[in-house]
């Protein structure tokens, strides 16, 4: 049982090392070699590389793209509880990124990433939960995590949280919390035309 144990272990430094030299590789850009490295790695179970291997798939990177093997390895990566992995299996069933929309999965990934406290996902979540994708509409778990979000300093959340106290969506209109999310959002973006449309927004409140 030791011997097996100790070759479990050699293994497992090996693929992991493997996955180190693809990282190297492709930081040098050499794609070829990195796919390579990584998909040794993939193939047993690293989740690291897993990851690294869809991303290449999904960016095209020194390869041609393949969205359905950037999913396979993204979903691998993602049952493993990666959470990058999660939130990007999510954003591929949810904008139907060379698969069919289906945003039941989609809600399903964004939740596990977001039990890890990964705002992108967070927000993304929050947004299914207010209009109604993948489930019924819950206001109350959309102010939920675009709560979550924005206090991570995610400023699609800051702005929507602005906008759902501004009109009552769900809860009671409360014109100084939008006001709070209003201001917040504003310092948060270096967008010239977002930064225009919240100072009007302002003055209207």
């Amino acid at each position: 049982m030791r011997i097996l144990t100790g070759i479990i272990l050699l293994c497992t430094a090996i693929f992991a090392g493997n996955f180190e030299k693809g990282h190297e590789a492709f930081l040098h850009q050499n794609y070829k070699e990195a796919l390579t490295l990584y998909t040794q790695a993939a193939n047993n179970g690293n989740e690291k590389a897993e990851y690294a291997l869809a991303s290449l798939y999904f960016f095209g990177e020194g390869i041609k793209r393949d969205f359905p093997k950037a999913l396979h390895w993204y979903t691998q990566a993602a049952r493993q509880g990666l959470a990058p992995a999660q939130f990007f299996t999510a954003n591929m069933y949810c904008f139907g990124i060379g698969i069919q929309k289906d945003y039941k999965k989609a809600l399903h990934w964004y939740t596990q990433a977001s039990k890890q406290n990964f705002a992108d996902a967070e927000v993304n979540l929050a947004y299914l939960y207010k209009k109604g994708l993948g489930t019924q509409k819950n206001y109350e778990k959309a102010l939920f995590w675009y709560t979550k979000a924005a206090n991570q300093g995610e400023f699609p959340a800051q702005y929507a949280l602005a906008h759902i106290y501004r009109y009552g969506l769900g809860v009671q209109q409360n014109k100084q919390k939008s006001i709070f999310w209003y201001k917040k959002a504003l310092h948060n973006t270096r967008n010239p035309m977002m930064k225009k449309k919240i100072q009007k927004q302002l003055q209207m409140l």
